[in-house]
């Protein structure tokens, strides 16, 4: 049996919404750190990759997905762990908080959380996290409306 190998379709999973929606990259810079963030629609998974990472793939799901880098002056950016915790809040103030998985393959560190959604639905994202319990709680908001995908 040839092995799957998931660190590839992730990666290939977590690009293709950038790609289609032509979104610039998103993170934000705090200090030393960096925290990039994507809101997906769980449909683009492949069911192996949302099985593995016991995610639901449904039409009203989605999957936000963390990263926390330790910034270098030379060389590229470090993946770190991190406390990562967040909810969201829809546009009916209905707050929901968010269940991170943590993953790490190789030397990335990520986290996933599934959420529910309906169309055209514009959420709220509030997120924390602590890379070094030296360091302070920060914190992180943005707004992102979700859309169904297309029917195939």
């Amino acid at each position: 049996m040839k092995k799957f190998n998931y660190s590839k379709w992730i990666l290939t999973c977590v690009l293709l919404p950038l790609i289609n929606s032509a979104q610039a990259e998103q993170f934000e810079t705090f200090g030393d750190y960096q925290i990039h963030y994507i809101v997906f629609s769980s449909e683009l998974l492949q069911s192996e990759i949302a099985q593995h990472y016991e995610l639901e793939r449904a039409r009203n799901r989605a999957v936000l997905n963390i990263s926390v880098l330790k910034t270098a002056t030379q060389g590229p950016n470090k993946a770190v762990s991190a406390a990562v915790r967040g909810s969201f809040t829809n546009l009916a103030q209905q707050k929901q908080t968010l269940d991170f998985k943590r993953v790490v393959e190789g030397d990335a560190i990520y986290y996933l959380a599934n959420l529910r959604f309906t169309d055209r639905e514009t959420l709220k994202f509030d997120l924390t996290f602590q890379p070094d319990t030296s360091q302070p709680v920060r914190k992180l908001s943005f707004s992102q409306q979700l859309y169904f995908e297309p029917k195939r």
